[in-house]
């Protein structure tokens, strides 16, 4: 049986709308490239982190 938080529910979904960009965008944070999302809670594109675990609006 697997449980799943919604944290990670929200990682696997971030991970499944993340789009390919040709423009590289780098963390903030600690200087790792970011993956680009759509959030259907926020309503737009957001960065997060693959090294710190940053999530922040991209527009």
């Amino acid at each position: 049986m697997s449980h799943k938080t919604n944290k990670h529910q929200e990682t696997e979904s971030m991970i499944k709308n993340a789009k390919t960009r040709t423009m590289e965008i780098i963390c903030f944070v600690c200087g790792i490239k970011i993956i680009q999302y759509y959030s259907d809670i926020y309503k737009g594109e957001r960065g997060w982190c693959l090294g710190c675990g940053s999530d922040f609006p991209l527009e």
